[in-house]
Formats: structure tokens, C-alpha cells, sequence
């Protein structure tokens, strides 16, 4: 795969003309993913919009550290517009129950250590921080699905694969801040799609 990549990267298709549609193409995807969640809260799915607002803020965080070290960071803007989208029509719109439990706030204190990171250390430590933290954050998603299969739509996490992919070949360079959280989000959204479709 990374000689496959490396070799992408020179041919003309890689050009950063080419890598910019792509980023913005997976961020786009991103950013419509809110129109099947709502859909699904409307047809009667339970969802803490608490969660998506935290989610939102978290994405904020990994945003401004690659807009600091000046890599692709329109897939977490995406994802910040999109979880933002659903945690407020969620709360105000469908007036779905908004709880505050143990998932909440370890997803707060990560926002607080993700932000002292990143103001205090490099940006690719930080983004790491941030990576690893959307990937803490996701564990009881990921815990749920696995539990409860028939709750999970696979096609959204499929649809969420093809968006990170494209992030991910979209990135400008080859180092931690352009390729990890695309990266990680491709895998993390595979593994999704695959306990889903138990």
C-alpha cells in the first residue's frame, strides 16, 4: 500500500490540484452524513445529542491544530459542522433526551487535554493526541455495535470508509498531521462497517 501510495504521489493525478478535490470530496461526504442520522432520530432512533456536540467539539480541536501546521483539515471541519448539525437538531429540533453520564465526560476531559496539547506541544504531537482521543471517544460506539449489530447501518459506516479514503489520499504530504486522523478514521470506520454487517 505505501509503495502504491508513493507512486501515486508522482504521477500527474497527484498533483495538489487532484489532492484538493479529493480532500474536499471526502470532506463534503463528511458533512452529509448528518442527513441520514437526522433521518434515522426522525423514524424513532435514540441518540444523545450531548454526544454529537461533545464529538463536534473534539473535531474542533484536531482542526485548528492542522490548520496551525498547515495540513488537510477540511474532513475534521466536516466532521465538526456535521456532529454540530446533529447534536442541535437533535436537543432543539426533535427534543430528544440530552444525559450527561461517564462517556460524556471522558469525552470532555479529552477536549481539555487535546486542547493543552496542542497549545503547549508540537502540531504532530497534538495530532496524534487528537487522534487518539476520536478513537477513545468511539470505543463505546464501537462496544454497542458489536453488542447490538441490528442497531448498526452498515451503509453509513461504508459511506464514512469512501469518505476518509478519499481524505486520506487527499493529504498533502506524507507525514503524521496529513495521513493519521483520515488514516485512523478509515480503519476505525472499516472495523465499523465490518460489525455491523454481523
Amino acid at each position: 500500500l505505501l509503495t502504491y501510495t508513493h507512486k501515486y504521489d508522482s504521477f500527474k493525478i497527484g498533483a495538489p490540484e487532484m489532492k484538493k478535490y479529493l480532500t474536499l470530496s471526502g470532506g463534503i461526504i463528511a458533512g452529509l452524513m448528518f442527513i441520514p442520522i437526522i433521518v434515522d432520530a426522525i423514524r424513532g432512533a435514540s441518540f444523545n445529542p450531548v454526544s454529537f456536540l461533545l464529538w463536534s467539539g473534539l473535531s474542533l480541536v484536531l482542526t485548528l491544530v492542522l490548520i496551525k501546521s498547515g495540513d488537510s483539515w477540511i474532513l475534521p471541519a466536516c466532521w465538526v459542522v456535521s456532529d454540530c448539525i446533529v447534536g442541535t437538531v437533535l436537543l432543539f429540533g426533535l427534543h430528544q433526551k440530552a444525559t450527561f453520564g461517564i462517556h460524556e465526560i471522558v469525552i470532555t476531559v479529552l477536549i481539555i487535554v487535546c486542547t493543552v496539547v496542542w497549545l503547549t506541544t508540537k502540531t504532530w504531537v497534538a495530532t496524534v493526541a487528537c487522534t487518539t482521543a476520536l478513537v477513545l471517544a468511539a470505543l463505546p460506539q464501537t462496544i454497542d455495535i458489536y453488542k447490538h449489530p441490528e442497531h448498526a447501518s452498515w451503509k453509513i459506516w461504508a459511506i464514512y470508509v469512501v469518505s476518509n479514503t478519499l481524505a486520506f489520499f487527499g493529504g498533502k504530504r506524507w507525514n503524521i498531521a496529513a495521513r493519521l486522523p483520515a488514516g485512523i478514521s478509515m480503519v476505525m470506520c472499516v472495523i465499523m462497517t465490518h460489525l455491523s454487517l454481523r
